[in-house]
């Protein structure tokens, strides 16, 4: 061995293998003076920059440096194991107590290496995770609060809200308002014989709209008169086909007359007295126009929930990938709706993070750019990804991968401000050119026109 070489094995002797790890809320709590400078020089060039924000709170720094920062920290076996006796959680948060054990890349696995006794489906083994890293994994509200949170999940047709919600974010323990499952619940009622076509045109008819969408066509009244009247149709009828573009519409407009929205929000407020124990919620919204968000916002600030805890994420998907998946899903929207809502989320977006952020909305604010090359899966240890099994649980479909990370954007954080824009402004505008219909420009988001409203 030469001298160089003798030099390089002490230093590793003694320091172990120095390693990147990314600051997390627990670590900056617990780091000295020193630490933070230390982190902070990961994201800033200047120590005196440094000096600037090393007595702040993890909530005080600015925006970014909570998601970039890094320190090195020697690798020897008391760090390897300083984390024994703390608990270990699969990825969909549940607590494993069984036993585990450590891959060459320092992960842990549940069970043992030869797929036995692990917590996935037939005692195979899977990645286990301390809740931090669940934490930073998943946008989570008021720190996974079991009651008391509202989250508007807005975004055009076919832009994966759903899975999103499933992927992306802290959704355990919401109540989701679906609309396709309240036209799915209207289908049923009508093959039960307890609805009917000429029952709701009689009552509810009277309002729709006899007005053309912007883009021309037929009103809604004319659309139901034509394709639902006209056609003998009935509710059961329309619902058993969403293949067709005509029906979709259909079912929407019937769904939108009978106020069932609304009528959700009341169900799931009646008899919850107490402020401390109101249900989380998950509105899943397309957000075309700004009073899709104030005119919820309105009755539930009114019946006790705190607008810090009222939060937005917009669900931002490539739209020409959006149709190309809704000519493959079950039910397809058609092309001018579409275009609608993907268009109408963008200004509705825009307008809110860059003018009039509406009242109540005080919680936090994110967009994730849902597109499949900036989404990460677990693997195996050959490589493979790893997949869910459908069960009684989770009443999947089918199976799926099971995702390790996203690309988001934090715009507001809860309680606070808006993020200043030279950190986040440029990214969406990028994010928005590259992703939307080209038919949005950003004069139109800039100078807004009264139809957002």
């Amino acid at each position: 061995m030469n001298l160089k070489e003798h030099i390089q094995s002490e230093i590793k002797s003694q320091l172990g293998e120095a390693r990147s790890k990314k600051v997390t809320k627990q670590m900056w709590a617990k780091m000295d003076d020193d630490k933070k400078i230390d982190a902070l020089l990961s994201v800033v060039k200047d120590p005196d920059d440094a000096e600037k924000y090393f007595d702040k709170k993890w909530n005080e720094l600015p925006s970014g440096f909570e998601r970039d920062m890094t320190i090195y920290e020697s690798v020897n076996e008391e760090q390897i194991d300083e984390k024994e006796g703390v608990p270990h959680y699969t990825t969909d948060g549940t607590e494993w107590k069984g036993e585990v054990h450590k891959m060459p890349d320092d992960s842990l696995m549940s069970g043992n290496p030869h797929d036995v006794n692990g917590s996935g489906p037939d005692g195979k083994s899977e990645k286990l995770y301390h809740k931090e890293d669940l934490d930073e994994k998943l946008i989570t509200f008021s720190n996974r609060a079991p009651y008391g949170q509202i989250v508007f999940m807005a975004g055009g047709a076919g832009s994966g809200k759903g899975f999103a919600i499933d992927n992306f974010i802290d959704s355990a323990g919401f109540k989701v308002r679906d609309v396709d499952e309240m036209k799915k619940a209207v289908g049923k009622l009508d093959q039960l014989g307890k609805f009917s076509v000429d029952k709701w045109y009689k009552k509810y008819g009277k309002k729709l709209s006899d007005k053309p969408g912007k883009s021309g066509g037929l009103s809604p009244k004319a659309h139901v008169e034509e394709f639902v009247l006209g056609k003998g149709m009935s509710i059961s009828d329309i619902s058993k086909d969403l293949k067709n573009p005509n029906n979709v519409a259909s079912l929407h407009y019937i769904v939108d007359s009978m106020g069932l929205k609304d009528k959700w929000v009341i169900n799931m407020l009646s008899g919850k007295t107490n402020k401390e124990t109101l249900p989380n919620l998950l509105f899943d919204i397309t957000a075309k126009k700004v009073s899709s968000i104030t005119d919820v916002i309105k009755p539930l600030i009114a019946n006790g929930y705190d607008s810090k805890n009222v939060h937005l994420i917009w669900v931002l998907k490539n739209y020409h990938a959006a149709v190309e998946a809704n000519t493959e899903r079950k039910r397809v929207v058609p092309s001018d709706i579409l275009l609608q809502t993907h268009e109408g989320a963008s200004k509705t977006m825009w307008e809110i993070l860059t003018k009039i952020k509406p009242k109540g909305l005080n919680g936090r604010i994110d967009v994730i750019l849902n597109n499949n090359k900036f989404t990460a899966n677990f693997v195996d240890k050959n490589g493979k990804e790893i997949q869910v099994e459908p069960n009684q649980m989770n009443k999947l479909k089918k199976a799926q991968p099971v995702v390790s990370g996203f690309k988001s954007l934090p715009i507001k954080k809860q309680g606070g401000g808006i993020i200043p824009e030279k950190y986040w402004q440029g990214i969406l505008k990028g994010w928005i050119l590259s992703n939307t219909p080209d038919t949005i420009d950003f004069e139109e988001l800039e100078n807004p026109t009264k139809d957002t409203k």
